[in-house]
């Protein structure tokens, strides 16, 4: 589904230049659940960023489908962002004037889906996340729990071939990382290509292997996680 090949990304300032990717090779198929670990620093949301297409390479390659995106501008790189991935953020990104319904909804909106199929859609999905009884509340009113099953049911309102998720544990505690991560489990055995970064070890065994990183590169693409480990 999605194949990187020498992707190479460079931060620079008046002083200094970092790599923050240094000729990545990546290739995630179709229903895998992947789980993305490193040290602070490491490129992992660089690289989350790159194959979400919401950042570019100063170069290499990105496959999707079988289709290079290489020369694609902006505008083309969006409509297949939208039409094809999903987004889970740390800190949920929620609007805080919008309801958890209209929350959704803006998913939908954006892709000028006619409102009587929005409806039904984000109806639909919220009773997948099991927050479909707090539809009429604002993010201020909801744990944080909850607010991530309503950014995960923003994801997946359009439903998006692959999910991609940066830390969606880290602002919670056990018992709702928990239950966040057991969602995402089940969304993967439903079909969905899940590529997750995340700090634990524990949380990257749900996945079906783990990508390692080190200073920009990858140091193994089919490592194990230790579900025991302390988080």
């Amino acid at each position: 589904m999605i194949k990187l090949e020498k992707i190479c990304k460079v931060h620079r300032t008046e002083e200094i230049e970092t790599a923050a990717l240094d000729n990545i090779d990546l290739t995630v198929d179709n229903g895998e659940f992947v789980s993305i670990m490193g040290p602070s620093g490491c490129g992992k949301s660089t690289l989350l960023n790159m194959l979400g297409l919401l950042d570019t390479p100063n170069s290499g390659h990105y496959f999707f489908d079988g289709e290079d995106l290489a020369g694609y501008s902006e505008s083309q790189r969006a409509s297949i962002r939208k039409a094809n991935i999903g987004v889970i953020f740390q800190s949920f990104n929620l609007i805080d004037e919008l309801t958890v319904s209209q929350n959704v909804d803006l998913a939908l909106l954006y892709q000028k889906v006619p409102a009587a199929e929005r409806k039904a859609r984000v109806e639909t999905v919220l009773k997948r996340v099991s927050i479909d009884h707090r539809s009429k509340h604002y993010p201020q009113q909801l744990s944080g729990g909850q607010q991530q099953r309503v950014a995960i049911a923003r994801a997946i309102v359009s439903n998006p071939k692959v999910l991609l998720a940066d830390e969606p544990t880290g602002n919670l505690d056990t018992r709702n990382g928990d239950e966040v991560m057991a969602l995402l489990k089940e969304l993967n055995q439903e079909g969905a290509t899940v590529i997750m970064v995340t700090h634990s070890e524990h949380y990257a065994a749900y996945g079906t292997r783990v990508v390692r990183l080190l200073d920009g590169k990858i140091v193994d693409a089919n490592a194990e996680a230790s579900a025991d480990a302390v988080l």
